[in-house]
């Protein structure tokens, strides 16, 4: 099923499909809850980020007007052609931080 969600949704053509497979989806995931089927044992989050030399720059919201802390990544910082994949996902986040990514791999 190909589409944008929400917008799959509501679609002509594939809304009933999407809604039902989205209704499944939930369930799935409150009997996960429920039930108990996983021991989580890590925590992963998102935020809007950019680079600022080796470090990485959070932002508490997507407007960017209030910072939260640096932090130094632990992956490798040199972008050579077997480690610009092992950058953390935050530097690539952002079209700032990805320009100075793109030229620093070429």
């Amino acid at each position: 099923m190909k589409g944008v969600y929400p917008r799959i949704l509501e679609d002509a053509h594939q809304g009933e499909a999407a809604r039902q497979l989205f209704a499944d989806a939930q369930a799935m995931l409150k009997r996960i809850i429920d039930e108990r089927w996983f021991q989580p044992r890590a925590v992963v989050g998102f935020w809007p980020a950019n680079r600022k030399g080796d470090d990485i720059q959070l932002w508490q919201d997507e407007a960017r007007d209030r910072r939260s802390p640096f932090f130094t990544p632990c992956a490798s910082r040199s972008p050579s052609a077997t480690t610009a994949r092992m950058w953390p996902l935050p530097i690539l986040s952002h079209p700032r931080a990805c320009a100075i990514m793109s030229a620093a791999s070429s």
